[in-house]
């Protein structure tokens, strides 16, 4: 009898992503008005206890905030404590400001950080304040200091990616940003499209417009395969490289984006990249086409929950 009392965790999730922050962002980024003017609040260690325990099958979870930065949350390190105890592994994006040396010092205490990703939209400072209206060299003295302390504690986790919303004033960073990726340490090079709001305003335009697109999107693949880092292409700009096959029937895709999922799972292994060809974005989502048990189209929801505030 037992099997029909439990048939219910079949239908549960694997992955999960929760919304640890909302509103009054510490960052002022140009192309993004998220999260101003609206009052803060955040998710508590309680109910994240609550979430897990209503959930005990997740085995991966992202912390997201889609109009603050998840750093922001004063129980943070409770949050992730009660991760590293439960034997899960997360991951976030973040723009840094906050990853302080006391906030990393809590992320790798908890042992339960497989990736961070720093989100930079630039390589030198006069770009990354006329974008994001802040200090580079502050953000980039935080990777440095997350880096050193892993390597003083001889671990590899939380690995780091860098990201950037590709842009007509910013594409031709993508470059030096891919080297600054391998001098800092990261493993991924992230390039995103602006999408929504985040394509409002005369200052914001696609990076498409800039006559030398393709250009630096090359040459930044060719440093990515240099330096052994993954790159991570939106379908516009993958799609505009020369000679480049349909990503979703092309092998070296999905080998790539197999290698590059298995390093964003609970233990973290070391990819075998193929640079420059675009996968997923969600961290902690394993790849669905990747997954060698059978899941009708239909049902493929069940993997995950993405749980908002």
């Amino acid at each position: 009898q037992w099997p029909m009392e439990f048939q219910w965790l079949l239908f549960m999730p694997r992955f999960l992503n929760i919304c640890l922050v909302q509103g009054s962002c510490n960052g002022n980024c140009r192309m993004c008005s998220a999260g101003r003017n609206v009052p803060f609040t955040y998710l508590s260690a309680a109910r994240y206890r609550q979430i897990l325990d209503h959930i005990p099958t997740a085995d991966g979870i992202t912390f997201s905030a889609g109009d603050s930065d998840p750093l922001m949350n004063p129980e943070l390190p409770e949050i992730l404590a009660e991760t590293g105890r439960r034997g899960l592994q997360c991951d976030f994006f973040t723009n840094g400001l906050a990853l302080t040396q006391m906030a990393s010092g809590n992320i790798l205490d908890s042992g339960a950080v497989g990736m961070i990703n720093v989100s930079l939209d630039a390589c030198t400072p006069e770009t990354y304040l006329r974008i994001r209206r802040r200090n580079l060299a502050q953000v980039k003295e935080h990777i440095a200091a997350l880096q050193e302390e892993k390597r003083r504690r001889q671990i590899d986790t939380p690995r780091v990616s860098l990201s950037l919303v590709a842009m007509e004033d910013n594409i031709e960073e993508l470059p030096g940003l891919v080297d600054y990726a391998a001098a800092c340490g990261a493993f991924m090079v992230y390039v995103e499209n602006l999408i929504g709001e985040h394509a409002a305003g005369e200052e914001n335009q696609p990076a498409l417009n800039n006559p030398r697109c393709r250009e630096f999107v090359e040459e930044a693949c060719r440093r990515a395969a240099a330096h052994g880092l993954a790159m991570e292409l939106p379908p516009s700009l993958r799609d505009n490289m020369p000679g480049q096959a349909n990503a979703e029937s092309d092998p070296a895709f999905m080998r790539n984006a197999q290698a590059v999922a298995a390093t964003r799972n609970r233990k973290n292994e070391a990819p075998s990249v193929l640079p420059g060809l675009g996968i997923r974005k969600e961290p902690a989502v394993p790849d669905v086409r990747s997954m060698s048990e059978p899941w009708p189209a239909c049902c493929t929801w069940l993997r995950g929950v993405w749980i908002r505030m």
